[in-house]
């Protein structure tokens, strides 16, 4: 089981993510009701959650889940939770050697300017300190109070620590009202498939900042994907570029 099973394997996995997620909903274009919201605000603020650990499917973490699938629906369970924790650990691994944030603070850099342009609204503060987890009590612990924008992600993943392995990301942005959790827009992006390095990348980065490169492709695709979703267009059938980034 070498590096085209992984390929495989995230594919399918991503792929069948996408499937679901189209299916399950059209685009939600962002309500002119929340606008007016933002601009009877005196202030709008963007916070996001995590980090969230990327997961990486090592031969162990194959082996072990074609060893579940072999045993049935119980050797199947005994066999995906080893290995998903086997792919965590990987993931931590490879984040510590390649220097791996997640991407969500990419996304939320990217994505609040052209927000803030697409729709006139004012702009919004980036609050760089996360939120310990996805939850209203943390919120509230942490004093946030109105409409806010929030930022997560879901999953990142790679199907080796090769340069050239196959990635796949997925993150959520709402807009809700922090008092009670009410949810008053949500949109999410599936980002698979970023293109593999060119040989002369080689020359010039390191293995290291290569991966880190196509993380950051996946977060530009990612933004500009959810702010396609935000006004109503289907990006699948646009051919939309990442959104600029926010001079830091």
């Amino acid at each position: 089981m070498g590096k085209h099973t992984g390929r495989v394997l995230l594919s399918s996995f991503s792929a069948c993510i996408m499937l679901f997620s189209a299916c399950a909903s059209k685009p939600q274009p962002f309500p002119e009701t929340s606008r007016a919201a933002i601009q009877n605000q005196p202030e709008l603020k963007a916070y996001h959650y995590g980090p969230v650990g990327l997961t990486v499917m090592t031969t162990g973490a194959k082996s072990a889940m074609f060893v579940g699938i072999l045993f049935g629906a119980i050797g199947g369970g005994i066999g995906g939770a080893m290995s998903a924790h086997l792919a965590a650990v990987a993931g931590k691994e490879t984040m510590a050697e390649y220097r791996l944030e997640d991407p969500i603070v990419s996304v939320k850099a990217q994505f609040l300017p052209a927000f803030a342009d697409t729709f006139a609204v004012k702009p919004i503060e980036a609050i760089a300190e996360p939120v310990s987890k996805d939850d209203i009590e943390a919120l509230k612990t942490r004093g946030i109070t109105g409409l806010i924008l929030d930022f997560k992600t879901i999953q990142w993943s790679m199907s080796s620590k090769s340069v050239d392995a196959s990635i796949s990301y997925q993150a959520r942005v709402r807009f809700l009202q922090s008092s009670d959790g009410t949810v008053l827009w949500q949109e999410q992006c599936n980002v698979v498939d970023i293109p593999e390095h060119k040989p002369s990348d080689l020359e010039t980065m390191t293995v290291a900042g290569i991966v880190r490169q196509r993380f950051i492709t996946a977060a530009e695709k990612c933004a500009s994907e959810i702010l396609t979703k935000a006004k109503g267009a289907d990006p699948n059938k646009n051919n939309t570029k990442g959104v600029e980034a926010k001079p830091t």
